[in-house]
């Protein structure tokens, strides 16, 4: 099997610097059988070329998670594009940051002529085949439930980007936050309740967060989490709500139960949903305002 993926892989690139060659000229589209593409996905070889080791001076990211990593991590001068998203400051810590032109299509990234691209674990299978096909290096960013898990997307994305050093240092900002988490007394029992009533569970990052800061989450059995109706919210008795500032708000149906009279007593812990969705340097932030009593 090995065998017949390191000859699919060559053909890969064969036709790939055929695409190139010759005057510049590329054909209208590069078109990759559909078994071949999917055992090509599979085993992981839409991604850097063996061959390939210098540091990306071009990079493009099209994942609002790609993006946070790439403005904390990548070398000054080297990003040439972000995803629509950099620039929300609801959804991105570092919204302040991306000043880069925004582009949404792996034909953008090519255009920008971009040498490394991180994509997200969802984002469109064609996508990635064509920024592959056309040679360019990508980094599927990866969720992470956990902080640990978090930590290692950003020493590996560190590494791809010839800046593990700068990995290094974020990784030891979180871990400094999480040493400063003072637990005192019984533990609080904590339901993160989100849009229409959906909340993150224990085996979540927002769930990790609860666990270092020392609570007690109220729905152990929820896993990555579930939709709680108001009922069920009353039944649990929380000690605390955790919120994210825009919810809090009640602005639209999707956040109008977080303004029931029912919920109204309540306390709440407030962390805007930026700090928490995303691997990266914001995460020592989102410990400690998650882990004040």
């Amino acid at each position: 099997m090995r065998r017949e993926v390191e000859l699919l892989r060559q053909r890969l690139i064969d036709l790939r610097d055929t695409g190139i060659e010759g005057g510049g000229h590329r054909p209208p589209r590069f078109v990759l059988a559909r078994p071949i593409l999917a055992l090509l996905l599979a085993a992981g070889l839409l991604a850097l070329p063996a061959t390939s080791v210098a540091a990306p001076r071009r990079i493009v990211s099209l994942n609002l998670c790609g993006d946070q990593l790439a403005l904390a991590l990548a070398a000054p001068g080297t990003i040439v594009a972000l995803s629509p998203f950099a620039r929300d400051p609801r959804l991105s810590a570092a919204h302040a940051q991306a000043v880069q032109p925004q582009v949404a299509t792996a034909e953008e990234a090519l255009i920008v002529e971009a040498d490394f691209v991180l994509v997200g674990p969802s984002d469109r299978l064609a996508t990635r085949a064509m920024l592959a096909a056309r040679g360019v290096p990508l980094l599927v960013v990866p969720h992470a439930d956990t902080v640990e898990a978090a930590k290692r997307v950003i020493l590996d994305t560190a590494e791809r980007l010839g800046r593990p050093e700068r990995g290094r240092e974020i990784v030891a900002a979180i871990d400094a936050a999480v040493a400063e988490v003072q637990v005192a007394g019984p533990p609080l029992i904590v339901l993160p309740l989100e849009r229409r009533g959906y909340a993150s569970g224990p085996q979540s990052l927002i769930g990790d967060i609860l666990r270092i800061a020392g609570y007690r989450h109220a729905l152990p059995e929820a896993g990555i989490g579930a939709l709680v109706p108001l009922e069920r919210i009353l039944l649990l008795k929380p000690d605390r709500l955790l919120v994210s500032e825009a919810d809090d708000r009640g602005d639209d149906q999707g956040s109008a139960l977080l303004r029931h009279p029912a919920l109204a007593a309540i306390p709440r812990i407030r962390v805007p949903e930026r700090l928490t969705v995303c691997p990266g340097p914001a995460l020592a932030d989102a410990i400690r305002v998650i882990g004040r009593r």
